[in-house]
């Protein structure tokens, strides 16, 4: 018998291959509207895909398609928050695997970086479907919302579907390293934005 994380992966699989670009989109935008649906599957998946059909420009559809589905999940989850806010969660967030713990963690996170939480936050696996939510609770401007969600967005996207395309038949072991992965991307991201954050305060004095 069939555990149900075999069932989803056999799901999420079926799914993006029969609707391709609209399949990643509602998938994603599914995954980042707290519902638990996995990233490592549909992401690697994607790149797959393109890997079948030999071709570059199926990645950047996918990762166009995650990146668009983690924007209109988000816009929803943080319209929740704004509207809701935290109680509701609170009490019905288990049916949806958000956890008391992830959420405490996604406010820790905002109340410690503000909002570039949200950018950071969509790099962590086990608070991306969540860190929206509280930035709606704390009415963080809707312009910057989007733009540090499609920025965080892009990196873990782009990350794990030239990993599918690249590991090809093997794909499937990125989800015993995800945890690897993880650390990668977030470390990336970080030197990234530093950088950004060194040239807009300081032009001079980090290089031409």
């Amino acid at each position: 018998m069939q555990s149900l994380v075999e069932l989803l992966h056999g799901f999420l699989v079926d799914f993006i291959s029969r609707y391709w670009f609209l399949g990643i989109i509602v998938t994603m935008a599914l995954e980042s509207a707290l519902v638990p649906i996995p990233s490592e599957i549909v992401m690697p998946y994607s790149g797959y895909v393109a890997y079948l059909n030999s071709s570059l420009a199926m990645v950047l559809e996918a990762t166009i398609a995650g990146t668009l589905g983690n924007l209109l999940g988000s816009l929803l989850a943080y319209y929740l928050g704004c509207k809701v806010g935290k109680p509701l969660l609170l009490k019905y967030g288990k049916y949806l695997l958000v956890t008391q713990d992830k959420l405490k963690c996604a406010e820790k996170l905002f109340s410690k970086y503000g909002d570039y939480a949200v950018f950071f936050g969509r790099l962590m696996p086990a608070i991306r479907t969540v860190i929206s939510f509280p930035a709606g609770v704390f009415k963080m401007r809707l312009g910057k919302f989007i733009l540090l969600t499609v920025a965080g967005s892009i990196p873990w996207n782009t990350a794990l579907v030239l990993l599918g395309y690249w590991l090809g038949p093997s794909w499937t072991i990125l989800e015993k390293y995800f945890h690897v992965l993880d650390f990668v991307v977030i470390a990336g991201a970080i030197i990234i934005l530093a950088y950004f954050l060194c040239k807009l305060r300081s032009p001079k004095s980090c290089g031409p």
